[in-house]
């Protein structure tokens, strides 16, 4: 058996490891393709290109039917929504510069 030179065994093993991430979600790489060629390479929710060649596989945890694909941040944003989702309305007023209650804005600079 002939060895392989180390980059074309890395490209392997990122593309064996690729398959298994996409079986999880019950998905081929084709029809990985087929969504990434469908979605224009752009993340589903920020409509932006992915920064990497790649874009997330979204899924619904309770049902486990894909959605999507998004990028990093938005996929991460998703995460800390779905389970953080009774903090947001608290969030939003504290980014509106109301979350000592006084309803004074500081400056820290």
């Amino acid at each position: 058996m002939r060895k392989l030179p180390p980059a074309e065994r890395a490209r392997r093993d990122r593309e064996s490891q690729r398959r298994k991430g996409l079986k999880v979600y019950g998905l081929t790489p084709e029809e990985y393709q087929e969504m990434w060629d469908k979605q224009k390479g752009l993340c589903r929710i920020c409509h932006r290109l992915a920064k990497t060649k790649r874009l997330g596989v979204d899924h619904n945890h309770k049902t486990h039917r894909v959605r999507g694909l998004l990028c990093v941040k938005c996929n991460g944003a998703l995460g800390w929504y779905e389970e953080f989702s009774g903090s947001i309305a608290e969030y939003l007023i504290f980014t509106e510069g109301h979350g000592d209650g006084d309803g004074k804005s500081y400056r820290t600079r």
